[in-house]
C-alpha cells in the first residue's frame, strides 16, 4: 500500500481488492473437494494449491488430486481431523495422499532412459583448455546473423511513425538496419515486438537521421492507431478545392419532382478538397469524405472561396450552417486516415504497390500480390482465350457468346499479427456485372446460437472442438456467371490477355452462393447431413472406440 493506504490496483481502477478468496485456506492444506456436482462419490482428498484466477469463475481453487495432477474446482472445503463415516482416520488418509503424492513426483520416476547417472542431462559444461575455438570466418557477412531479416523483407523499413522533434511531432520513415563497425546488424528479432533489440535509422522530414530501437518504433506506431490500425487526424485547416470532369456543372444541378419542383441534386462527385492536418502534413481528400467528418469547416470553406452554389455544395451547405451549434456539438471531428496503416503506406492499385516498393527499396507488396496470384493460378480460377484481344472481343461480343466484361481490382492491408505482414486479395468488381436472381447471390450462414448450442452439447459430452481456416475459401467453388477480363499488371506476361472467370472471384455476386453450395456438396459426400432446426449444422453419426 502506498502512503495514502491505498494499493496499486485500487487507484488504477478505482474498485477495492477483494482477498476473501486468499484467506479461506492455506499454501498445502488438505481439503475435501469435487470437480462434478453430479458425482455420486464422497469428496475427494487434495491439498490446496492456490486461487484459480485465470480458470473457473470466482471462488474457484487450484487443487492437488492423489494422482498429482492439478484440477480447478469450486466446490472445496475444509476437513478435520479424527474418524470419517467409513471409520476411516483421517490422519491415516493424509499420511497415504502424502505419500502417493511422493512417490508420483519422486525424481527416480522421471530418469531419461539411458542416463540413469544424469550426466547427459542439460548442456555439458565446456572446459576451454581441451576445446579448440573456432575462429571466425574471414568470408562471413551479415546476412548469416541469427535472426537477420535483409532489408528487403524487413517488416518495419518503410514504415511511418510520429515522433517528437524541436519541441513538436513530426513524421519520419524507417529507411534501413543500423550496423556495427565489422558489417554486423544490431540487435535480435523478437516475436514480442517490445522485446525486439533490432536498431534502425530513420529519416526525418529535413534529410537529418536519427536511431530507434524496434521496440520504440512499434510503440509509436501503436500508440497513433486504433485497435484496425487505422491512424486517426485531425484537421487544421482546409487550404484548397480543385474539379475534374466528374464534377456536375451548375445548369445540370436541379432536377424535376413528378409534382414539377425543381430540386438540387444530391451528389458530391468530382469535388477534392486540399487539408492541412496538425502535424504539418497536407492531402488531397475525396468531399465525400471529408463532408462526412468535418461538415462545419468544408461548409464555411465553400461560403470563403465562393464555391457554395456548386451542386456539390448547394444540397447541404445551408443546412449545416443553419444547424451549425447543433452538429458541433455531435459531430465528431476526426477523419480516419486510409492511406496507412500502424504508419505503412497501403496502395491502392498494383501499379502504386510496385512503385511504393521501389520507392522505400523493399519487396513486401511485391511479395504479398505474388503470394495471392499463386494462389490464384494454383486454383485455376482464371482461364486464358487465345486468339483474341480485349479490344477486338469489346467490338464482337459474338466471340465468348453470353460473356460480360468484368473489371478486377486488388485491395491491400496491413495484418494485425505484430509483424506488420503485408497482404493482397484480387477482387472482382461484382457491381459492373449483370443483375442475377436473388436466389443466386443469398448465402446462409450458422446462427450464433446454433454455434453456442454447439459448444454446450460438446461440453457436457466431453467431446473435442475442433477449427480449420479455409484458405481462399470461394476460389474452391466454381463460378457459375460468364464473365471475362482483360488481364492486369498482376498476370504478370499474360497482362492485357482475356481471361474467362472459372471460379467464384471474391467480389462476385454469386461468389457467397457458389462457395456455400461448394461446400454444402462436399459435406454431403463426406457422410453429412443438415439438422433441422439450422441448415448450416451438418450432423454425422460417429461411434466412439468401444462401438457405442
Amino acid at each position: 500500500r502506498g502512503r495514502d493506504g491505498r494499493t496499486g490496483f485500487e487507484k488504477a481502477t478505482g474498485q477495492t481488492p477483494d482477498i476473501s478468496e486468499d484467506l479461506d485456506f492455506e499454501f498445502y492444506d488438505p481439503v475435501l473437494y469435487i470437480t462434478n456436482p453430479r458425482d455420486e462419490e464422497a469428496p475427494k482428498l487434495g491439498r490446496w494449491l492456490g486461487v484459480s484466477t485465470r480458470v473457473g469463475g470466482a471462488l474457484c481453487y487450484f487443487v492437488l488430486t492423489q494422482a498429482a495432477h492439478v484440477v480447478s474446482t469450486s466446490s472445496v472445503q475444509h476437513i478435520a481431523a479424527g474418524e470419517n463415516e467409513d471409520g476411516s482416520n483421517m490422519e491415516d488418509r493424509l499420511s497415504e495422499f502424502d505419500a502417493r503424492v511422493k512417490e508420483r513426483l519422486n525424481d527416480e520416476n522421471h530418469m531419461i532412459p539411458g542416463d540413469e547417472d544424469g550426466t547427459n542431462f542439460g548442456i555439458r559444461d565446456v572446459d576451454i583448455e581441451d576445446e579448440e575455438i573456432e575462429p571466425l570466418d574471414a568470408n562471413w557477412t551479415a546476412e548469416e546473423a541469427d535472426a537477420y531479416t535483409p532489408d528487403a523483407y524487413d517488416k518495419y523499413i518503410g514504415a511511418r511513425l510520429l515522433i517528437p522533434k524541436n519541441g513538436e511531432r513530426v513524421y519520419a520513415r524507417v529507411t534501413k538496419r543500423k550496423k556495427d563497425e565489422n558489417g554486423r546488424p544490431i540487435g535480435q528479432r523478437h516475436e514480442n515486438p517490445m522485446l525486439d533489440t533490432r536498431q534502425y535509422e530513420v529519416e526525418l522530414p529535413d534529410g537529418s537521421t536519427d536511431e530507434y530501437f524496434a521496440n520504440t518504433i512499434a510503440e509509436n506506431i501503436y500508440a497513433q492507431v486504433d485497435s484496425e490500425g487505422r491512424e486517426q487526424a485531425i484537421v487544421k485547416e482546409i487550404i484548397d478545392h480543385k474539379s475534374d470532369g466528374n464534377a456536375i456543372p451548375k445548369s445540370q444541378g436541379f432536377f424535376k419532382t413528378s409534382s414539377g419542383n425543381m430540386r438540387p441534386k444530391r451528389t458530391t462527385s468530382g469535388w477534392k478538397l486540399c487539408v492541412e492536418w496538425v502535424d504539418g502534413t497536407s492531402d488531397w481528400l475525396p468531399l465525400k469524405d471529408l463532408k462526412e467528418s468535418n461538415p462545419v469547416e468544408v461548409a464555411e470553406y465553400a461560403v470563403a472561396n465562393k464555391i457554395e452554389e456548386e451542386p456539390a455544395f448547394k444540397w447541404w451547405v445551408p443546412y449545416v450552417l443553419k444547424k451549425r451549434n447543433r452538429i458541433l456539438s455531435k459531430v465528431k471531428s476526426k477523419y480516419w486516415r486510409t492511406t496507412h496503416k500502424f504508419g505503412i503506406e497501403l496502395p491502392h492499385s498494383v501499379e502504386e504497390a510496385y512503385e511504393i516498393d521501389k520507392k522505400t527499396g523493399t519487396l513486401h507488396w511485391t511479395k504479398a500480390i505474388e503470394k495471392e496470384m499463386k494462389k490464384i493460378n494454383s486454383l485455376q480460377a482464371f482461364e486464358k482465350v487465345e486468339g483474341i484481344t480485349p479490344d477486338g472481343l469489346r467490338k464482337d461480343a459474338t466471340k465468348l457468346p453470353g460473356h460480360a466484361e468484368v473489371g478486377l481490382h486488388m485491395i491491400f492491408d496491413v495484418k494485425m499479427d505484430g509483424n506488420f505482414t503485408r497482404k493482397a486479395r484480387l477482387v472482382a468488381n461484382g457491381n459492373e456485372t449483370p443483375t442475377i436472381p436473388k436466389y443466386d447471390r443469398y448465402a446462409s450462414v450458422v446462427s450464433r446460437e446454433s454455434v453456442r448450442i454447439g459448444f454446450l452439447y460438446a461440453a457436457l459430452n466431453d467431446l473435442d472442438i475442433l477449427s480449420c481456416d479455409i484458405s481462399n475459401a470461394y476460389l474452391n467453388a466454381p463460378c457459375t456467371e460468364k464473365l471475362w477480363t482483360e488481364a492486369g499488371a498482376e498476370f504478370g506476361s499474360d497482362k492485357g490477355a482475356v481471361m474467362i472467370f472459372k471460379k467464384a472471384v471474391y467480389g462476385l455476386q454469386s461468389a457467397g452462393s457458389s462457395w456455400h453450395a461448394k461446400l454444402a456438396k462436399t459435406l454431403t459426400d463426406m457422410g453429412f447431413t443438415p439438422s433441422r432446426a439450422d441448415q448450416d449444422v451438418w450432423l454425422k453419426e460417429s461411434k466412439d472406440e468401444k462401438g457405442e
